[in-house]
This record gives C-alpha cells, structure tokens and sequence, in this order.
C-alpha cells in the first residue's frame, strides 16, 4: 500500500441507478442505503439524484462529504454505520463528533447541504484550514526551513517543498 486514499467515480451509482429501481426489491433500509450491483450504495447519492432532479459536480462534493466524516468517525457494525450515515445525510451528526471535530464538522455540514449551490467548491475544500498539512497534486505547499549541519561544521538552510511547488529542492 501506498498510503494514498483514492476515491472512484460516483457516477457508477447514477449508473447502476436505474436498473434497481426496476426490480423494486424491498428492504427494510431507506431506499438510498441499498447496493447498486456490488459497485456501490445509494446512500452516497446526493438529494438531487435521488429525487431524479438535474444534478452538477456538486453531487460529488456531497459524496465527498459523507466519506470525510466516515474517515474521521470510528462505526463498531455495519447496522451502525447505515443508521449513523443516514441520519448525517441529514445533517444530524453524533454529539462526539461534533465534539471531537468542530472545524471538519462545519466542512462536512457545508458538504451535505441539500441545496447544491450551498455546497462548496472543490478548490475551496482543498484551501480549507483542515487541510493545511496535506499536499495535493497542483496545490503548493511550503514548509518552515529547517537547519543542518556539514560534516565540515558549516550551517545550511534549506527549503522542504512539494513536487509542485515552484521553490526548488536542495
């Protein structure tokens, strides 16, 4: 592994959306929270898809949202994490997380607003002070100097960037 998160594209469940409804299965789980053909679960659909309105990018970002909070909120079953996801679809998140995570909890919340042009932009998301420490690919990222010294005793100040920033390496 390579320590890197990748998230596929969320149009497979648009995709795969149609089909299901045709087969009407019941199930005891909000219409949303069912498989779509072992690529994916309704219940990262944004509100505007699952209502069959016109949708943008900003479906993406609300699929976005429900994956930061999983990533930053510990579930004990899968029972639990159906029943957690599906009540922070609707913007009614667990007192520890709100707790825990007050800054990441009004990203989110932004996130998962059931109004698409409320949600924000992905640049915006990438800027937030949540990420400050995390490099992306086109994002520049500048470290403090730090000092070294040579063998020969000298001190030398050199400059950490990322592959994008425009500072070269030393």
């Amino acid at each position: 592994m390579d320590d890197v998160v990748k998230v596929g594209d969320f149009g497979l469940v648009t995709a795969m959306d149609q089909d299901e409804e045709d087969q009407m299965v019941l199930t005891p789980m909000p219409g949303y929270a069912r498989h779509t053909g072992q690529v994916g679960t309704k219940l990262y659909m944004s509100p505007e898809q699952i209502h069959g309105s016109s949708y943008s990018h900003k479906v993406d970002i609300f699929s976005l949202g429900l994956i930061l909070f999983e990533l930053l909120y510990p579930f004990g079953t899968q029972m639990e994490r159906v029943r957690i996801l599906t009540d922070v679809r609707d913007l009614k998140f667990p007192p520890l997380f709100t707790q825990k995570y007050p800054r990441e909890y009004a990203m989110v919340q932004d996130m998962l607003s059931p109004s698409p042009t409320e949600r924000p932009e992905a640049a915006s998301i990438i800027e937030n002070a949540i990420f400050e420490d995390l490099e992306f690919p086109g994002k520049t990222v500048l470290r403090q100097r730090s000092r070294s010294m040579s063998s020969s005793g000298a001190k030398h100040s050199r400059h950490s960037s990322s592959p994008h920033s425009p500072l070269p390496s030393n």
